[in-house]
């Protein structure tokens, strides 16, 4: 019995020492990019935001349109990502990809070929890119008319940075780092017709697509509203006190007569 024992806490000790030894693989460190309030500065201001998220051999992209909140309507009907002085090619890296607006699955409507029309823009070769044929597309608050639209508008206005929005997920055979990533789409459908492209690296004939740091964050404009609220109440208190005080004086002279 005592032997048993014996080999017994051996087995044990040996089991705790291969736990010690074993660690969880790590997971894979989740990079952001953001595009926030990206306007292009032509004849018309036209404006979207692009936020992105890699993790491991995952790229997700969430577009969204500000007509309603900034810029004036137009229709992405294609977009893309590279990064700034290379030109690595990314076909055949693409295992598979979904593009959804809320919990519609839009997929169908985006391809590579679509965004035929950016793919090329001053040299630059885009790694990664989807399009749509026609005018279909994303909008803001103002539907152009056409083909089918995806809204990214909430009472009115912009819905970003909330939903709805349009994600774009890619599963690659690898990483896709967002260090010195760039953006590029093109846009239909402005109020006179005509359509813009924009890239944030500069690098094309195209007006560049630079950040309007004009518009205030949502938090920005909850704290302007509940300063103004507050200045609004504090404005009526001090008249009501003036009036109370007022009618308290002429109370006393009628009491002095």
């Amino acid at each position: 019995m005592t032997g048993r024992v014996a080999i017994l806490s051996k087995v044990i000790v040996a089991a705790t020492f291969g736990l010690a030894g074993w660690a969880a693989p790590a997971r894979a460190q989740l990079e952001t990019s953001n595009f926030d309030y990206s306007c292009s500065m032509g004849s018309f201001q036209v404006c979207a935001s692009v936020r992105l998220f890699s993790e491991g051999n995952q790229l997700r992209m969430q577009v969204w349109n500000l007509n309603g909140t900034l810029g004036v309507q137009h229709t992405m009907t294609s977009i893309g990502l590279y990064h700034s002085g290379s030109s690595y090619d990314w076909s055949g890296r693409i295992r598979d990809y979904s593009v959804t607006y809320g919990s519609t699955n839009i997929t169908n409507y985006w391809t590579n070929k679509g965004a035929s029309d950016i793919n090329n823009l001053a040299g630059v070769k885009l790694e990664l890119k989807e399009g749509t044929e026609g005018n279909r597309g994303i909008v803001g608050c103002t539907d152009p008319g056409g083909l089918i639209k995806w809204a990214t508008c909430f009472s009115g206005a912009s819905s970003f940075p909330g939903s709805p929005y349009v994600q774009f997920t890619f599963n690659l055979s690898e990483h896709f780092a967002l260090n010195s990533v760039q953006l590029r789409w093109h846009s239909q459908q402005l109020p006179d017709g005509s359509s813009i492209k924009c890239d944030t690296g500069g690098a094309g004939d195209y007006p560049d697509c630079v950040p309007n740091t004009a518009v205030p964050e949502p938090a920005t404009i909850v704290l302007l509203g509940s300063g103004l609220a507050g200045l609004a109440g504090a404005v009526r208190r001090r008249r009501k006190r003036e009036m109370l005080q007022r009618q308290s004086g002429e109370g006393s002279k009628e009491i002095s007569i």
